[in-house]
């Protein structure tokens, strides 16, 4: 990664820096140092810049991704899972390539200001409405577009550009695709131009103010750590809270139930840092055993695994005349998401098919009270309507 192809200020890196002023300098002179690579790309980065190019492609040439299922797209063979997946962004970003007087863009690079640029995997726009639209390949963290720091980013450079052409923006749409992730692939924000400007002006332009002025501060959290090299080595704060809860917590054995309320919520808060700073002990613990280390009371062992065919197509063979091929095969149909992503969602066949889809209600799960979902009635209303159904 050169200074060229992406900014110091990077719109992709902005969780970190603009909740950690000190995120960005530290990174650097830790790369300096040799201790970590800002150069350096995972398996993960890889197959993320892979979907990306192959969606790019696409959609320049106005082709489904359906159409290359089994073509080697640089070194890999796309999948038909890969296609279904990718062609739920393409449709969406097709639906905006096919309205009229819109004008839209494909992998282009946008300035929120000279120091925050980054490149915008599409957008469009008409006379008063803009639309930003993101591909995230990732499926291990769940990506939310409310207050989503690199879309607002993204959808502020835009606009900033778009005004200087005369174009009166008064409808900011934010999507993000995640497509891998099966249950909400797709995610809309209607956001306010006045909200977006000041976000925008409260936390973008003051972090790179702050930044540029010396301040170093590091404000150890998890959404700023999660990704930030530093965080992993060489970062004293970032393990910071897990270090409190161990001693305030593990270390002195203390029952939940008499917990005052402040520290369940800090807990509650740190959680995702907490059970990273577990993790990571628990790596650190297994490669003393890996390099004949001792840790009294513990060993490596082998973990659960599953019994494979060494040679598939020869067992295949002999068990056809034992065993009827509705027996020897298990035949599963695909999913409503995978349905929309081949017919699209506008087909005709789909208004009767949905006739036939109904959502449960998920099992209830501790999450933050933002105002957004439905919240689970208690037990002590569950009696209560219980009384009183029974009373009429």
């Amino acid at each position: 990664m050169s200074d060229n192809d992406h900014a110091y200020f990077a719109p992709s890196f902005s969780d970190t820096w603009v909740r950690c002023n000190g995120a960005l300098s530290l990174c650097h002179d830790l790369h300096k140092q040799g201790k970590i690579d800002l150069n350096e790309t995972t398996v993960y980065m890889e197959q993320g810049t892979w979907a990306h190019d192959i969606a790019a492609e696409c959609l320049r040439r106005k082709i489904t991704p359906l159409n290359l299922i089994g073509k080697k797209f640089k070194g890999e063979v796309i999948t038909a899972e890969d296609a279904r997946q990718l062609n739920i962004y393409y449709r969406l970003c097709e639906e905006r390539m096919n309205k009229p007087r819109t004008k839209y863009f494909i992998e282009t690079r946008v300035h929120a200001t000279d120091d925050v640029w980054g490149t915008a995997d599409f957008f469009s726009f008409d006379s008063h409405t803009l639309e930003v639209i993101d591909l995230k390949w990732g499926k291990g963290v769940v990506k939310e577009v409310v207050d989503n720091f690199q879309e607002m980013i993204y959808a502020y450079a835009v606009v900033r550009k778009l005004q200087k052409a005369g174009v009166d923006i008064k409808n900011i749409i934010l999507w993000i695709v995640q497509p891998r992730i099966p249950n909400l692939p797709v995610k809309k924000w209607e956001v306010s131009f006045e909200y977006l400007y000041k976000w925008v002006s409260d936390h973008m332009l003051n972090a790179v103010l702050r930044q540029k002025a010396g301040d170093r501060t590091i404000t150890p959290g998890p959404e700023q750590c999660r990704f930030c090299p530093a965080a992993k080595r060489g970062c004293n704060r970032s393990n910071e809270v897990a270090h409190q809860f161990f001693e305030e917590f593990v270390v002195r054995d203390q029952d939940p139930r008499i917990l005052p309320i402040e520290k369940v919520i800090h807990v509650l808060n740190n959680e995702e840092m907490i059970l990273k700073g577990i993790k990571n002990i628990r790596k650190y613990a297994e490669s003393v055993l890996m390099k004949g280390g001792e840790i009294p009371g513990y060993t490596m062992k082998n973990g659960r695994s599953n019994r494979q065919w060494i040679d598939e197509s020869t067992v295949e063979k002999m068990l056809k005349p034992h065993i009827p091929e509705s027996e020897l095969y298990s035949k599963k149909m695909i999913s409503i998401a995978g349905v929309e992503s081949v017919l699209g969602k506008k087909h005709p066949l789909m208004e009767h098919i949905n006739k036939y889809v109904t959502k449960p209600e998920g099992k209830p799960k501790l999450s933050k009270d933002d105002g957004s979902g439905k919240k689970v009635a208690t037990i002590q209303q569950h009696f209560q309507n219980l009384i009183e159904n029974k009373g009429e």
